[in-house]
């Protein structure tokens, strides 16, 4: 597995208009149910980010960190 850099983008004023320039690889994970911030705000980025993949799992904003037993991707 290749592995990239991560880069401290604190402070550097990146937003929504910054995410189209983004090279490395891009794992966005959204839940079905999450009543924090819209699905439909990881479809927007997914489209935003050229290399991303978007996988989409069954539960809310905190389930990954609650329940991490499985992968998100294969949660159904």
């Amino acid at each position: 597995m290749e592995s990239y850099p991560v880069q401290d983008i604190k402070g550097s004023g990146v937003g929504w208009t910054s995410l189209p320039r983004l090279q490395q690889p891009a794992l966005i994970l959204v839940g079905d149910d999450d009543p924090i911030i819209s699905p439909v705000n990881a479809k927007i980025m997914h489209w935003l980010v050229p290399r991303s993949q978007l996988h989409s799992y069954h539960g809310g904003h905190l389930d990954l960190a609650t329940d991490a037993k499985k992968p998100a991707w294969t949660r159904s």
